[in-house]
Formats: structure tokens, sequence, C-alpha cells
């Protein structure tokens, strides 16, 4: 039982001495990484700026994981469940896209999604619009 008492203060000690360095380079990290999202954003890369904001949001999604909810300090059963949900996560993204990419052509609009046509529907605040006529 004292070895217990031991380990448990040894372990409560070494984690009492985090550095708050880190934190500050990942928050420098998210900070860079959405001016980053930011300017992707007003370039025209046609069908790459999708695959380019995802890469971006899921670096930003795995540090703030791993650093400010301390998945880096955890061990076993955590971080099994947490990799675990990425790979579901990663089968329905990847099963979305099949499913998007082999529809047949007509149930897929000839010019992708118009805004004009849209907004003949919606109002601004996203209501539906029903004419009277």
């Amino acid at each position: 039982m004292a070895e217990q008492l031991e380990s448990s203060a040894e372990e409560i000690a070494e984690h009492a001495h985090h550095s708050a360095l880190p934190y500050y380079a990942v928050w420098g990290a998210l900070v860079a990484l959405t001016f980053t999202t930011f300017l992707i954003s007003r370039v025209n890369l046609g069908w790459g700026n999708l695959p380019i904001a995802l890469a971006i949001a899921s670096t930003k999604a795995g540090l703030v994981v791993w650093f400010f909810m301390h998945l880096r300090d955890a061990r076993g059963l955590n971080r099994v469940t947490f990799f675990v949900s990425l790979g579901f996560f990663a089968l329905l993204f990847a099963f979305t896209i099949l499913d998007v990419t082999t529809r047949y052509p007509p149930t897929n609009p000839p010019n992708g999604f118009d805004k004009d046509r849209a907004a003949q529907f919606f109002h601004d605040e996203g209501v539906p619009h029903h004419s009277s006529e």
C-alpha cells in the first residue's frame, strides 16, 4: 500500500510541473492555421479547396484534442476510444464521398449549387418563402 501511495504521489508531482510554453505554441499554431484557412478561402483552387480546408480543420482539431484535452497524457482506453471513433468517422466520411461520386448522373444538379436559384426559395433569414401567387 505504501508503494501505491508513493507511485500516486510521483504521478501527481510529474503532472504538476507542466510548462505553459507548449500551450502558447499550440495557440499560436491554431491562430496561424485559422489565418491560413481564411487566406485559402479567398483563393479559387477548384476542387482543391475542400480537401485543403478539411486538412487544416483536422489538424486544428487534432492539436486541440492532443494538447488542450490532454490526450497525450491519457493512457489505455481513452486513446483507444478516441482512435476507434476517428476510424468510424473516416468510414462514414468515405462512404458519403463514395455515394456522392458514384450516383447516377441525372440525380446530381447539372451546374452544382446555384445561389441565385436557392435565393428564390428562401428569405435572407433562411425561412422558406411561400408566395400567394
